[in-house]
């Protein structure tokens, strides 16, 4: 029988994309010790923040006037519910480490996201 685009995985089939996932879910481990800075505090933050904080330490970080105070207040104790229409996973439920307007969180980064518009870029890179 021919398993072109299948690959075995003791015995039982998988397809050969999620052989391929499995693999690298194994090379790469438990890598939730990784600390993501999400910049911004608008829609594209709020989503990419929710989305990273499922699985790494996720901290968001905004400078534009009181919107980390705002966004932490309304957050509160609750975790952040995001719905994703028509995909495999519709409801992502997850909490940011931390909501802040101090730049000095950029230390504990092993990534950092600008999701702010471009004109807002120089204002974080001078502040980290």
């Amino acid at each position: 029988s021919s398993h072109f685009g299948r690959s075995r995985l003791g015995s039982a089939q998988y397809p050969a994309p999620v052989h391929r996932a499995r693999r690298f879910q194994e090379a790469m481990g438990d890598v939730t010790d990784c600390c993501v800075l999400v910049c911004g505090g608008g829609n594209a933050a709020q989503v990419v923040t929710g989305l990273l904080a499922t699985r790494y330490k996720t901290i968001a970080v905004s400078f534009f006037a009181d919107e980390a105070a705002k966004w932490e207040q309304a957050l509160g104790r609750d975790s952040m519910e995001l719905t994703v229409e028509g995909a495999a996973v519709s409801k992502i439920v997850s909490k940011p480490a931390k909501i802040t307007n101090d730049p000095s969180v950029a230390k504990e980064a092993d990534v950092i996201i600008l999701a702010v518009p471009s004109f807002a870029h120089g204002e974080y890179f001078e502040k980290f």
